[in-house]
This record gives C-alpha cells, structure tokens and sequence, in this order.
C-alpha cells in the first residue's frame, strides 16, 4: 500500500513532463486512446448484425438493403479506427522525441552540475548509465497507465457483452490467465535487477568499442599490435553479459511455456461450447462470431491489464533510479551569497584535503598569502599537490579542514558562479571540443556579448597565425574531422596554444596555468612567459611548470611536497642559497648542457 502513493506522485511528475513538452499532443494522445476500445466494440457489434442478416431468411432485398447499410457502417468505423491508429503513431513518435529531449537534457544538466568528486567514483559513472537507459520510463509510465485505463474499459465492455451469454465464462478465463501474468511480473523485476547487476561490464564493453573505433587511440594500437587482445577482452565481456542474459531468458520461457499454453486451450474449449449451441440452434452465427471474439478480446486485455501493472512497476523503479540519481548531493554547496566582482588577495590557512576514498593527505597543513600583482610559481615533483591546490582555489573541490580567503572572506561566503568567473585557469592538457576555432575560445567566456577586437588579439599573441593560414574557413573552420570533413587536425603544440588562447580571452583578475608549456616548442614556450612577465601587476598569475628556467617569470616561487610548503621566496634568493628549488634548477641545467 506504501507504493502507491509514490507510484501516484510519480504519475504525476511524468504527466508535467508529458504536458511540458506539448499538452495539444498530450491531450491528443489520452483522447485517442480511450477512444479507441469503443471503436473496437462497435466493430464488433457491426460484424455480429451482418452475420445474423446473412443467415437470416427475411426477403432478399430487405436483406441487401440492411447489409449496406451495416457494411456502410463497417467501413466508416474501420476508417475512423485507421485515420486515429495513424495520427496516434505521428503524434507519438514526435511527442516521445521531445519528452526524451527534455528527459535527456536533465541528465546532461545533472551531470554539468555534478561536483568533480564524483567523477572519481566509479558508481556515480553505473549510476549515470543506468540513469540515462531508464529516462523512457517517464514517458512510458503515463502511456501505459492510460492503456491500463483503456483494457480496463476494453474489459467491462466484454465482460458485459459476454456476461449476458455465461458469466463463469469470463470467470474461468480469468482464472486461467492471472498466473501466466504474475510470472510475467516476477521475470520482469528479476530482469531489471539483473540489468542493473551488469551496468560495469556494459561500460567496460562500450568503453573497449570507443577505444577500438577511435582516432585517440588508433596509432598506438596499431603500433603495439593491440588489435587482438582489445577484440579478445571486449568478447570476453560481451560473453559474460550474454551469458547471464540467456540464463534469465532461458529460465523465463522454460517456466512460462506451459502457463502460455492454458489460455489458448481454454478459449478453444469454450469456442468449441459455443459452436455446440450454434449447430443445436441455441446460438446465431453472428453472435457466436461476437461472443468468441470477445472473449479472445476480454482475455487478451486481462493479460495486457496484469501486464500493465508489470510494466508499471517496472517504470516505477526505473524512476526511482533516475530520481535516486538526480538525488545525489553536492559536496560543494553553492550557499553563497555575496558577488565576487575582483580578486586583491588571496589566503591558505591551515588547509587540508584528501581525495575521496583515500586517507592520505594530498594537502597537508599548508598556509600562505598572495595579492594582487604577484606572479607565483608553484614548484614540486609529480603528485606534490600542486594542481590539488588549483582545483581548492576553484572549489572544484573543498577542503576537509582549514579555509581559503579570497579578499579577506571565506570562499564558501561567494556565489559559486561569481568566484569562478574571477579566474581564467588553463587546465593541465586541457582538451579541445569539436567545435569551430572560434567557438573554442568563446567557450571561456559565453555568458558575455563577443568582444570581436579582443579575440583576434588573443588569437595573434597566442601564436594561432599559423593555424588560421591553413583553416579553409578561417576561424569558423572545424577542430577535427569528427563532425565535418574539412576540419583541422591540429598537432600536440597547436592544441595547447589554442586552449591557452581560451584562457587569455576570459578578463579575469586570475590567471591560472598549470604545466602550459608542455607541449609547446622552445619559441612558443618563449612568447607565453614574455607575455606572462609584461601582464600588468592588477592580476596575480599562478603557473605550474616542469622546466625550470620558465620559472624566472614569477616574482615568488613557492616549493610543494607532499602537500606542504617546503619552502618559498624570490627566485633569485632561491638560487643564491642551498634550497630545494636551486638543487632542482642545477639538476635540469646540468641535464641540458650534458645535451647539447
């Protein structure tokens, strides 16, 4: 009884959502449907009154006259049914497209919402896909209840019809037919368990097909002669989901095959009843023709009834899944009220953080201050925590203990859009989207109007001439031919000055860059830190490097290990002293002349 409320709450959700995306069509839809099992009556009724005039013994002309008429009527039901069946499957197929639309778009949003912790959890990326493979049960729930509704009509109209003839007639169908449906029921919710049991594999599956149908991955796998082993794990697989679903089904039909048969049985036993009393005269044609037929119809509408109530269930708990997913809370509250509009300073104290699911901390007690005009370089080894210590600063993660100030005020006390608006942040190899080379850029700073004089300035200083010469299109030429056959294939270099000039666009009073040389050659490398070094001292830049004579940019360096600041200054103090920073600057210096 507790379901049911639920189930009547969900109802109504997926009725808002049915009547969002187009109440004409919605409307259009019930009407249609409930319409349909009077059509289906009628029918019957008309192919009953042409049988008894057929068999009657009245005058030949009278009996031409009547079965006109009745054929006239025939005909005009049969094209009504056919005009309706017809605009029901335009309509439904162009209504379904836009609730699914609306249905995917709230996954993609949740998704886009979703703090990045939970991109470091395996079940949160289950619970996605099962999400997404569930979002039809919105739409399928309300159509089912009112096909429900609809046997449901379908089932009193032929119980009433046949229960002038035998009412333990429809007794014994009934009888008959319920335990072949709840069978039904139980399978069903045993399949969808199952289902949910093999969400990992079938991403693991689908994840082997994108890497083996790929570019990405295309050079390598070749090279390393991959080819097999890739095709051998995904068969693997494949064959594990396989075998558990063939299990299942295997065991759903052994069962349900003789439940299946009795209902078929009983309806030619009652037939064969029936057409007893027709040949002893106790019986027209025309009506055993109605009352066969309708019992065929009241037992086919009990098993789509019970079914329905399956299928509901059924919709029922994919909801619940997809309402348990959209459910997940966020770490990162945006409880925020004050407008972040320019950043002056900036305050680490005592802060700690470890990655979910870990103990270890990747932040450890560390405390320090920036202001405006500083230009920072954070120096340490792989796995130091300093590209950590970016994503705290953006509260794509918050700390387990300690705070960061931003003017003076916890970060926590701004809007979440507000003070991410207040950085520009290049991303350790930030990938590029298969847009236009313009869209690229834009895409740092979309809520603004398009400042056409600031993006070719961006373009120029972040050494895309080069690119745009070969663009057919110029700057509305494609990234990749994923999409569009003239697009660009960009080299590793070409990208990363391309994702740079998106960071550059954004006017922000931060700038941050982690590791944004990477892939940059000696001269490209040579123009971003000139640029970096002639920015004017109302913005503070902090910039993560591996190459050490980059570093000479920064007014600070500060040196991370193991998630504390082991030491930091000036650069030019650092070298001059036996640090940490000077030992590494030697070792890479050294390194280089042994080269050359």
């Amino acid at each position: 009884m507790k379901k049911i409320p639920r189930l009547f709450n969900q109802l109504r959700h997926c009725v808002i959502i049915a009547m969002r995306s187009s109440k004409i069509f919605f409307l259009l839809r019930i009407i249609s449907r409930l319409t349909l099992p009077f059509l289906g009556i009628a029918n019957a009724f008309c192919v009953k009154y042409i049988l008894d005039i057929m068999t009657s013994t009245i005058d030949v002309g009278i009996k031409n006259d009547n079965m006109l008429h009745a054929f006239t009527v025939l005909l005009s039901i049969t094209l009504i049914q056919v005009f309706i069946d017809n605009i029901l499957s335009y309509i439904e197929s162009i209504h379904q497209e836009m609730i699914t639309e609306h249905l995917q778009i709230t996954i993609m949003e949740k998704s886009l919402g979703s703090d990045i912790s939970l991109f470091d959890n395996a079940e949160y990326y289950d619970q996605m896909n099962q999400a997404s493979s569930d979002i039809n049960a919105f739409s399928s729930l309300v159509w089912t209840f009112f096909d429900f509704i609809s046997s449901f009509i379908t089932i009193i109209s032929t119980a009433i019809i046949v229960g002038r003839y035998r009412i333990y007639f429809l007794l014994i169908t009934v009888a008959i037919a319920l335990p072949a449906a709840i069978i039904r029921y139980f399978y069903t919710k045993k399949s969808y368990q199952l289902e949910k049991s093999l969400v990992n594999s079938n991403r693991q599956k689908y994840y082997l097909y994108d890497t083996a149908t790929s570019k990405q991955h295309a050079a390598a796998i070749r090279l390393y002669r991959a080819e097999e082993y890739l095709n051998r794990k995904y068969v693997d697989i494949w064959e594990g989901i396989f075998s558990k679903r063939r299990a299942m089904h295997k065991k759903r039909t052994t069962t349900l095959f003789f439940f299946d048969c009795m209902p078929s049985m009983i309806v030619v036993f009652l037939s064969l009843v029936m057409a007893q009393s027709v040949v002893g005269f106790q019986m027209t044609v025309g009506e055993y023709t109605l009352y066969t037929g309708q019992i065929n119809l009241f037992l086919a509408q009990i098993l789509t009834l019970v079914s329905g109530i399956t299928r509901i269930n059924d919709n029922s708990m994919r909801i619940d899944n997809v309402w348990s997913f959209q459910r997940i809370p966020s770490k990162v509250s945006d409880t925020g009220k004050t407008e972040l509009r320019r950043i002056h300073s900036i305050k680490f104290v005592d802060v700690y953080f470890s990655y979910p699911h870990t103990k270890d901390y990747v932040i450890d007690n560390l405390s320090y201050e920036i202001s405006s005009g500083d230009k920072i370089a954070i120096v340490g080894m792989n796995g130091s925590g300093k590209s950590t210590l970016i994503k705290l600063l953006l509260r794509l993660y918050d700390p387990d203990s300690g705070c960061i100030e931003i003017n003076g005020r916890n970060i926590k006390e701004y809007t979440l859009r507000s003070l991410r608006e207040a950085f520009a942040c290049y991303f350790q190899n930030e990938p590029n989207y298969a847009f236009t080379l313009r869209e690229n850029i834009l895409l740092s700073d979309v809520h603004r109007s398009v400042d056409r004089e600031r993006l070719n300035i961006t373009m120029e200083d972040s050494g895309l001439d080069g690119v745009l010469e070969k663009a057919p299109d110029g700057a509305d030429s494609y990234i990749s031919k994923l999409f569009n056959k003239n697009g660009l294939e960009l080299s590793g270099g070409e990208h990363q000055r391309l994702a740079l000039a998106r960071t550059f666009y954004r006017d922000s009073s931060v700038i941050i860059l982690d590791e944004p040389s990477s892939s940059l050659d000696p001269k490209a490398e040579n123009r971003l830190f000139t640029r970096l070094k002639n920015i004017d001292d109302s913005k503070i830049i902090l910039f993560t490097s591996h190459h050490m004579s980059n570093l000479i940019t920064a007014n600070r360096i500060i040196y991370i290990e193991k998630g504390r600041i082991v030491e930091s200054g000036d650069p030019d103090e650092l070298l001059r002293r036996d640090s940490k920073f000077s030992r590494l600057f030697s070792y890479q210096t050294n390194l280089a002349d042994e080269d050359l």
